[in-house]
């Protein structure tokens, strides 16, 4: 029983050392969202991923005229154009150059 207990006393101490709990570094990832975002090389992001993004803009705006008889009379007119044209348009367009996706936390 007593080697239970300073086994047990050890290990507090040991996981209340701040940088050695693995479980305060995930708490630190998930308060600071801004700071996840990916870095992607330059040339990746404009040679592949923006033309990428020009057929999704094109592709989205294809897909919210098919689903519109479907999503304004059930009211999520709203959800259907952030999905398919708003997220689309922000990639491609308005995102830096070799900066990551935002985080879904940050909209």
């Amino acid at each position: 029983m007593k080697h239970i207990l300073s086994v047990a006393i050890v290990f507090f101490m040991i996981a209340s050392i701040p940088g050695l709990c693995p479980a305060e570094s995930a708490i630190d990832a998930r308060m600071e969202p801004a700071r996840q975002m990916e870095e992607i090389p330059a040339f990746i992001d404009v040679v592949f991923l923006r033309p990428a993004g020009v057929v999704a803009c094109i592709a989205g705006l294809a897909a919210t005229v098919l689903a519109l008889p479907f999503a304004l009379p059930s009211g999520s007119m709203d959800k259907v154009t952030k999905a398919l044209i708003n997220d689309p348009f922000y990639f491609t367009f308005k995102r830096p150059i070799g900066e990551g996706v935002r985080p879904a936390v940050l909209d």
